[in-house]
């Protein structure tokens, strides 16, 4: 998994450009390490597609929790003008439930990731 094919995903599931995304690199990176230890020389080009997609949908969830945690409703910088409302966090974390119970095969079923405690 590369981190190009995960900022594309995650461009996709945002709506944000890739200068954008750029500040959120060290959240997106992380999440990636959890995924990149489900990939093993076995697994499939289309399961390594899924897993890709999976971290890009989680990053995306924690990127919004973060924002969320922070109480930062907007911010901006530069010309970049960000903001983040409790819908857009509920969203995206339904988005990521939806998509970690699409990969349960590839990382199992338990809450292997830990969800914001409100």
């Amino acid at each position: 998994m590369s981190l190009n094919e995960v900022i594309k995903r995650y461009a996709l599931v945002s709506g944000q450009s890739e200068e954008e995304i750029s500040k959120y690199l060290p959240i997106i990176i992380d999440c990636m390490g959890f995924f990149n230890e489900k990939i093993s020389e076995s697994t499939s080009k289309t399961d390594r597609k899924r897993l890709v997609h999976a971290c890009a949908v989680f990053a995306y969830y924690k990127v919004n929790c973060c924002m969320s945690a922070e109480n930062l409703s907007r911010f901006k910088a530069g010309d970049v003008e960000f903001s983040v409302d409790e819908d857009t966090v509920n969203k995206a974390k339904q988005l990521w439930l939806c998509e970690k119970e699409e990969v349960s095969d590839l990382v199992g079923s338990d809450d292997f990731v830990f969800c914001r405690v409100v």
